[in-house]
């Protein structure tokens, strides 16, 4: 595997959405792959983070749902434009909310 796949199947890795074959797989590339181990440790922070503001948080389920649709968007332009590594924009991301969520 790749980083590219890696990181095509990293989301649904983490969703627990492979078959056990691929899990295996994806996890042997990121024993051996430092960049590609940092971006799961990355994504794996946001969505606790993610999940830890939905339960403590007096938002609404709908802006929930707009937020993680606002990621999927920005993750798929991303990978499209090539701007922002995915490590980069997750990093940025979680950044941003562990700021915002400190300051409540």
């Amino acid at each position: 595997m790749d980083c590219r796949a890696f990181k095509d199947l990293l989301d649904s890795f983490l969703s627990d959405e492979l078959m056990v074959e691929t899990n295996h797989v994806v996890l042997w590339h990121a024993e051996r792959c430092a960049t590609c181990r940092a971006e799961m440790e990355a994504r794996q922070r946001l969505r606790a983070l993610l999940h830890r503001i939905r339960d403590n948080s007096k938002t609404s389920a709908e802006f929930h749902e707009r937020l993680c649709e606002r990621l999927r968007v920005d993750a798929f332009a991303e990978k499209s434009s090539g701007k922002l590594s995915g490590a980069g924009r997750v990093s940025m991301l979680f950044r941003l909310f562990a700021r915002r969520h400190a300051k409540s």
